[in-house]
């Protein structure tokens, strides 16, 4: 589970960040790291916080809104610690992660952010990471090169990203087994590093080599170009880093370079080529991630030096306007995206995104077939409180709609205004076409689809290829969707879908009165025990309805437990009961023992 999957558990809550699996990928992202390949050395720790955060949620039980606040803030002090850059993580979480700047986010973040840095610095000492000469832009003579720079680390990060992209697809399509695939990917970095040793590891060293080298313009341009094919040799092969560590020294060699053309081209301007560096790390830092504040903050903390912030401000916004015009989004969104997770800007937005067509759609009406006459259909109408009907084949396949309002100039005041026109006119000749939905499109792209068309309703076929008729949504259940949703953490509602003759309807019941859906961890007691020994209702007065597991890759599995299924450590019991009951239960104190 990479810093993407993460944010996947953030926003929508779907995944768990599981203590062994993330340990195991932080290993591995440390051997890489110091055999020399080319990621960040943020990836395991951010890793390994936020699965030690999603443990202690679990070991509280706390709500699933409260335990993604705790990851996040676990991500929090992977950055701090990473680093030795607080205000920076708090930025990472608050900015990109969570997309929400309120206390009940802000804050435990800080608090994290802090209690990590300090450890940071009571161990590793106070000083920045990067160490520069004393350096001023002036920056009301520097307006254009700084520009330059920022559109040049926006279309960077571009580069910079699509390689990464290319890279992955490249080395999946090679059919080699894993291990072949970072074999060859290893050999691919050794080999650059042979001639260029500053591309091996995460970039660090690499930087501040940079930092303090000569100025020589081939190097850095040399260096920029190797540093982006190692990173993407390292990730595409299998590589389990991050990519702020590289991302930084591709922006160190980019800015340097453009310090020395503008230096050799316009002398008047006098550039500091160090300057321009940590200029262009914060520019590119910005263009990938899409987060302006964390560029411009990240760099002041990383050098200590305030000359940053103001041409930084210039910078960040136009790295993330350049990058915008081939990049609508940052690469963690982009992979989200590639996994099918729809990311907005919270996780509730983030959470309604993800909703299906499918959870919402009518299966009570159906097609009439396309050789139906004129005068058929008008009945149809006349005896329904119909306003439209679906026209299909004999194979169920969608042909269109007849709108009630189509066939104004057929109808007089008594009835048809011509009947024997009628008799040659069917349901084939008066079909128009509308935008469809499939059952896993989004109730998003669904909402944008009726208001664009200001429609009140939107058929649901299994494929646009195919046209298979499945129902409807209408704009009233898209409403009510969205309505449930901010209803759904009530503890006085549960979700509930009902299976009637007319189709699936999905709505909240009403709880008995003090009673709750809760989740509880299986307690140590009844490990191994069937639920019919469990005896939970007799003893505890408690109602299993389903069994939360989790799977080898982390997925969740519901299920409905029947008497003889084996309950295993690790599970996850959903219930009704008070909140005495769940007491009694998690301290194991029983109304009598069996």
């Amino acid at each position: 589970m990479g810093i993407a999957q993460i944010m996947e558990v953030v926003a929508v809550g779907k995944r768990v960040v599981r203590f062994r699996q993330s340990l195991a990928r932080s290993i591995s992202s440390i051997l890489v790291i110091s055999t020399g390949g080319s990621e960040g050395r943020e990836g395991p720790i951010i890793q390994m916080g936020a699965a030690f955060a999603s443990v202690v949620a679990r070991g509280l039980r706390v709500s699933p809104e409260r335990a993604r606040v705790l990851v996040a803030c676990g991500m929090a002090a992977g950055v701090a610690g990473a680093y030795n850059t607080p205000i920076s993580a708090t930025l990472f979480v608050v900015e990109l992660v969570m997309g929400s700047f309120t206390m009940a986010v802000f804050g435990p973040a800080i608090i994290s952010a802090f209690v990590s840095a300090l450890l940071t610095q009571t161990v590793l000492g106070k000083s920045p990471l990067y160490h520069v000469p004393p350096f001023e832009i002036n920056l009301v003579s520097e307006v254009i090169p700084c520009i330059v720079l920022g559109l040049l680390s926006g279309l960077s990060s571009v580069l910079f990203v699509r390689t990464l992209r290319w890279s992955k697809k490249l080395f999946k399509r090679s059919g080699l087994k894993d291990e072949w695939r970072m074999a060859l990917g290893g050999l691919g970095v050794g080999i650059i590093g042979l001639y260029f040793p500053e591309v091996w590891g995460n970039g660090f060293e690499g930087t501040n080599h940079l930092l303090k080298a000569d100025v020589v313009l081939w190097f850095f341009v040399a260096l920029f170009g190797l540093k982006i094919l190692a990173t993407a040799l390292t990730i595409g092969s299998g590589g389990v880093g991050g990519v702020f560590t590289p991302a930084l020294m591709t922006g160190a060699a980019l800015g340097g370079s453009i310090a020395i053309v503008f230096n050799q081209l316009f002398p008047y301007f006098t550039i500091s080529v160090p300057g321009y560096m940590l200029m262009g790390m914060g520019g590119l830092l910005a263009g990938t991630t899409r987060a302006p504040f964390l560029g411009i903050i990240m760099m002041f903390e990383l050098t200590q030096n305030q000359n940053l912030v103001l041409p930084m401000m210039i910078v960040s916004i136009v790295a993330i306007s350049g990058a915008k015009l081939f990049e609508r989004e940052s690469l963690y969104v982009e992979e989200l995206k590639d996994s099918g997770v729809e990311w907005k800007e919270t996780p509730e937005t983030s959470a309604l995104a993800n909703m299906k067509v499918k959870e919402i759609v009518r299966r009570d009406v159906g097609l009439i077939p396309a050789n139906v006459p004129l005068s058929e259909i008008i009945k149809i109408f006349l005896q329904t409180r119909a306003f439209y009907v679906f026209v299909g084949d004999s194979n169920g396949r969608l042909q269109g709609v007849i709108d009630l309002h189509d066939l104004k100039e057929f109808i007089g005041d008594t009835g048809l205004s011509d009947p024997d026109t009628s008799r040659f006119i069917i349901a084939a000749d008066l079909v128009r076409e509308v935008p469809m939905v499939t059952p896993e499109e989004s109730l998003a792209s669904a909402t944008e689809k009726l208001w664009l068309r200001d429609l009140g309703w939107l058929p649901v076929v299994d494929s646009e290829k195919n046209r298979k008729f499945l129902g409807i949504i209408t704009r009233r259940d898209l409403l009510g969707a969205f309505d449930r949703e901010a209803l759904r953490n009530s503890r006085f509602f549960t979700r509930v879908r009902t299976d009637l003759a007319l189709g699936n309807e999905v709505g909240y019941f009403e709880l008995p009165e003090h009673h709750r859906l809760v989740q509880v961890e299986l307690p140590h007691d009844f490990y191994g025990l069937s639920l019919a020994e469990a005896d939970f209702r007799r003893r505890f007065g408690v109602s299993v309805l389903a069994v939360k597991r989790l799977t080898r890759d982390g997925h969740e599995r519901r299920f409905v437990p029947t008497p003889e299924d084996r309950l295993e450590k690790g599970d996850v019991l959903i219930m009704l009961a008070t909140d005495e009951a769940t007491e009694r239960l998690q301290k194991g104190v029983a109304y009598s023992q069996p």
